[in-house]
């Protein structure tokens, strides 16, 4: 029987194709840039004393009332802003940060001047000031900082602004529609992204994948699993759960069925007989024989139906297998553990 390729290789050597538009360095990002440059903060104001106006207010205010936050007397600003939708092929954090590289490298062939970078992303221009030593800053971000201190030993005056965004500010809006205008029309080669952009397109993948494969599966594989989780969950069943390792271990194998009580370890090879030994009957000693009806186990199974009743789960194998509590798996392994078994 031909047996169909395991969804994490099929997912391995899909990933594999995205190394061509990811930023790869043969060292950390860190080192490549001077140690000087990760010390130096550049001027950011993102100060959100204007917040408060409304947004007729706003729209009074063209491009140069930014001048007066800095008294600057010659200054040339400049609003980033980059000619692609970030949803379609740049996070916006990202497209973000080219746009800024791109009015540093144009200042690069101006005279020496104060300029002022305006731009919208607060998270980008705050990544800025952050101390790369301490955060994982993206390596985009760091490559600004080497860049504005490059300027800065050429005598060139940098300035970063924050500008809020859709909010009637004349300048912003300005060079917003611009940037739209020229989407479809500018076509300069595709840029290379950190790592950590593509995370969320490959893990949308990977549960697209990962369900339309359990969906596809025949009706008698994994039935009593498939009871308990029909679709592939966002997140591990153990998320938020306070759970010591080795219960998730157990827990986990009560679920699937793979665990080392007498009758799947008769399968395995590890018991002589797949029958309980607790008692003279002959009863196969798997999960449901335990929790409900071991007579050796009535006094104790009596306990923890009364335990189970006060964390309001019901006393049946899909309510157990499938509950959310942490102090009821607690108690359904301890259960099974004190009555000699192993898990």
């Amino acid at each position: 029987m031909n047996k169909s390729i395991p969804v994490l290789l099929v997912i391995a050597n899909l990933i594999s194709d995205f190394h061509q538009f990811i930023i790869n360095s043969d060292k950390l990002h860190l080192y490549k840039q001077s140690y000087d440059s990760l010390l130096y903060s550049p001027s950011v104001q993102s100060s959100n004393q204007y917040l408060d106006l409304s947004t007729n207010d706003l729209k009074k205010y063209a491009i140069p009332w930014s001048m007066q936050l800095f008294w600057i007397t010659s200054t040339l600003i400049i609003q980033t802003s980059f000619p692609y939708t970030p949803t379609d092929q740049y996070p916006s954090f990202t497209a973000e940060c080219y746009a800024i590289i791109e009015a540093l490298t144009l200042i690069l062939h101006f005279s020496l001047h104060n300029y002022l970078i305006a731009s919208d992303s607060i998270s980008c221009l705050q990544a800025l000031n952050s101390n790369p030593f301490n955060t994982h800053l993206a390596p985009l971000v760091l490559y600004i900082k080497s860049l504005t201190f490059n300027l800065l030993q050429l005598h060139h005056t940098i300035y970063f602004l924050w500008i809020p965004s859709h909010t009637g500010i004349h300048g912003n809006e300005f060079v917003d529609n611009l940037a739209k205008s020229t989407s479809n029309l500018v076509c300069p080669p595709s840029s290379l992204l950190p790592h950590s952009d593509f995370t969320p397109y490959i893990k949308r993948y990977i549960l697209n994948l990962w369900s339309t494969h359990w969906n596809n599966l025949p009706e008698n594989f994994a039935i009593r699993y498939r009871d308990i989780t029909p679709d592939i969950p966002k997140h591990t069943w153990f998320t938020n759960l306070d759970l010591h390792r080795s219960h998730i271990v157990q827990f986990n194998r009560l679920c699937v069925g793979h665990y080392l009580l007498p009758s799947h370890a008769f399968k395995l090879g590890l018991n002589d007989s797949p029958l309980c030994t607790l008692h003279f009957d002959e009863c196969i000693c798997d999960l449901p024989h335990i929790l409900f009806t071991c007579p050796a186990l009535q006094v104790k199974r009596l306990a923890l139906i009364y335990s189970l009743k006060s964390l309001n789960t019901p006393f049946n194998l899909h309510s157990i297998l499938n509950t959310n509590c942490s102090l009821t798996i607690k108690i359904i392994i301890h259960f099974i553990l004190d009555a000699g078994f192993i898990i």
